[in-house]
């Protein structure tokens, strides 16, 4: 499978910082590990209801967040597009820095900017405490390490006329449809996600969620790794869709990963994606043993449309386990 620029992730033994927050009646935290030179390298959020709807759709976020910095999208780049986002919950929170906030996605990022981006910076993308914008003249205490010269991926935006299509979706209770836009040479370079319920929470951290992966693909994460951390999630809604190929969804991210990985990712990728998922479900069953062997790549296999021999998947799977 093709990953792509080199993926860097954060040392093994990681320093990072963990934020806990309130905000209207949303309770969570969320933590940051950092490279060795201080920068965000991954983020976790974690809200008070585990399971649901909300929860989900943050982790999710907080995947595609991680995956585009560990490719070289820039923390600033994120703040810039997700911080001043509009949903509930908002409103006050416990964070004197912060007062308020028009959304949770809001408040993780310009918290972000904050404690890991200059003052110069954070001024460009209108993120200052409330202290700050009292008195602006003031010299700045910075919180964070500067963003230095820039020498990651440079972001290949899809052309200005583009090609795409758009997919429709029932998924229980949920409707809806998300539009792809592809580069010249077919690949995917953008995500639009629209759900039903424009300005609630799930239209909201669908937004957030697709402008992430966005970034993430124009700054060179291919899209099988964002399939494979994404697909097979699981929160409401979930259940039966309208979609024949995909009868079944266990969340709207697990349908709309899924359906990508249909519309664009090859058969060979696609069934090594698959083959991931059923290793890990058959270790966290206690199958360990069925993992790398012929009987996984048989029960694999079939589901792959014009899917690999066992034989040969078994093979891959043996040699990416060693």
């Amino acid at each position: 499978m093709h990953h792509g620029p080199h993926r860097q992730r954060p040392p093994r033994q990681r320093t990072g910082r963990t934020f806990t927050f309130e905000l209207a009646d949303c309770h969570g935290f969320f933590t940051v590990n950092e490279f060795d030179d201080g920068r965000v390298g991954e983020v976790f959020i974690t809200v008070a209801k585990q399971g649901s709807t909300l929860a989900g759709l943050c982790d999710a976020l907080a995947v595609a967040v991680s995956l585009g910095l560990q490719h070289g999208v820039p923390l600033a780049l994120f703040v810039r597009h997700l911080a001043h986002t509009r949903f509930a919950p908002a409103g006050r929170t416990d964070d004197p820095q912060l007062p308020t906030a028009t959304s949770l996605v809001d408040y993780i990022f310009k918290r972000l900017a904050l404690t890991y981006l200059p003052y110069e910076d954070r001024v460009g993308l209108g993120v200052l405490t409330a202290e700050e914008r009292a008195t602006r003249h003031a010299q700045p205490i910075l919180t964070g390490p500067a963003l230095g010269a820039w020498a990651g991926p440079a972001r290949e935006r899809p052309p200005r006329r583009r090609h795409g299509s758009t997919f429709t979706f029932e998924l229980a209770d949920c409707q809806g449809f998300f539009t792809v836009n592809e580069f010249d040479d077919g690949r995917v370079g953008e995500v639009f996600i629209t759900v039903a319920k424009q300005g609630s929470t799930l239209a909201g951290l669908c937004d957030a969620l697709a402008v992430a992966v966005s970034l993430g693909l124009q700054h060179g994460v291919p899209l099988g790794p964002i399939v494979r951390h994404l697909a097979h999630t699981r929160f409401a809604p979930a259940g039966r869709t309208d979609d024949p190929q995909l009868p079944t969804a266990t969340s709207l991210v697990d349908y709309i990963f899924q359906r990508l990985a249909l519309a664009y990712l090859p058969d060979q990728d696609r069934a090594e994606i698959l083959a991931a998922e059923t290793r890990m479900q058959a270790a966290e069953a206690g199958l360990r043993a069925l993992a790398g062997t012929p009987a996984l790549a048989e029960a694999v296999a079939p589901h792959v449309a014009g899917g690999l021999g066992p034989e040969r998947l078994a093979t891959r799977h043996t040699a990416s386990s060693s």
